[in-house]
């Protein structure tokens, strides 16, 4: 598995900046933002376009958010 291949997208669950960075690692490293280091993992279906993605992501946040997972 390459280095690419384990990094994941995160949004954290203060600021809802979006961070990429190593899956594997169990400490995450504090927000670029905010220093916190809460985040929530955000699920991308394989094989989409960026606008679809940005969508995506962008309505898995809402829904979070919505429901009071925050």
């Amino acid at each position: 598995m390459s280095a690419a291949d384990s990094r994941a997208l995160y949004v954290c669950r203060h600021c809802q900046c979006m961070v990429y960075m190593d899956a594997l690692t169990p400490i995450k490293p504090p927000c670029p933002t905010c220093l916190a280091i809460d985040y929530d993992a955000v699920n991308v279906p394989a094989y989409t376009q960026a606008s679809q993605a940005i969508t995506y992501m962008l309505t898995s946040i809402k829904t979070s958010w919505q429901q009071g997972a925050h």
